[in-house]
């Protein structure tokens, strides 16, 4: 896969979440949120604009602190909409005035020269290479990821599909055995260019307190082996109560693995 093609995937992503973005602005209050702390108080506003461009501020009381909640979401959104913006701008500026190596172009027209360089160039032979499945519980793998695997949540399908969408090679649920304890990773990424192999542990049951003893129970283990948190060993957490935001799964995968 070339540059311009992952710039292309990149360019309809962030469409994709410009779009979710305006959606989510819309069904918002009215305005930006701005506070002011003096001494030891804090003072809510609503910072509202007329069609003239007149900028006019409503305190807030704290017994609406709802509203405050609201409208400092829709002023986090707003700047991630305008930084999300900039970016999709830059990749349609970049696509624009992209012309190709030839080196590439030899690899995107020639397909068995880029079977010939899998494991050089896109290290893709190691996550074609066959390995032993998870065959505990098959029937809860209900969710079809954009590569084909079938997973267990629409979480872990997102992540999936991120690491997919970005060709950052990675195995679902690939055993590996620490001494004599077999442990199946939800994934066991290998960095595209570092060539370092990462363990990505997806706990979406976190209001269940035995699922949650199980499961980090295994992060002494795992560091005995030499995967240490936030470097090689990476979780993300949701429970019924606080779903994830699936905006942060794709800025972990970008901050981990997109030099």
């Amino acid at each position: 896969m070339t540059l311009t093609t992952i710039m292309k995937q990149q360019e309809a992503i962030l469409k994709k979440e410009i779009s979710a973005l305006q959606r989510k602005i819309k069904t918002m209050p009215e305005g930006l949120f701005v506070c002011y702390k003096y001494k030891n108080n804090t003072k809510w506003y609503q910072e509202l604009k007329d069609s003239s461009g007149k900028v006019t501020r409503k305190y807030i009381p704290k017994a609406e602190k709802a509203l405050a909640k609201k409208l400092a979401q829709k002023t986090y959104y707003t700047k991630l909409l305008s930084a999300k913006k900039l970016q999709y701008k830059n990749v349609q500026r970049y696509l624009k005035h992209d012309k190709a190596p030839s080196a590439y172009k030899l690899l995107d027209e020639a397909a068995k020269m880029d079977d010939l360089l899998d494991e050089i160039v896109y290290k893709r032979a190691w996550e074609k290479a066959e390995y032993p499945r998870n065959e505990d519980h098959k029937e809860k793998l209900l969710f079809k990821t954009k590569k084909g695997d079938m997973v267990r949540s629409k979480t872990e399908a997102y992540i999936a599909d991120t690491l997919f969408e970005l060709s950052i090679p990675y195995r679902y649920e690939c055993p590996i055995v620490f001494d004599g304890i077999t442990l199946h990773p939800d994934f066991t990424i290998l960095h595209p260019t570092k060539g370092i192999t990462y363990i990505w542990e997806h706990l979406g049951l976190m209001d269940k307190p035995s699922y949650v003893q199980n499961s980090l129970g295994k992060i002494p283990l795992y560091i005995s082996q030499g995967y240490m948190p936030d470097y090689n060993l990476l979780f993300s957490y949701e429970s019924n109560k606080y779903p994830i935001d699936y905006a942060l799964i794709r800025e972990m995968v970008q901050f981990y693995f997109c030099e």
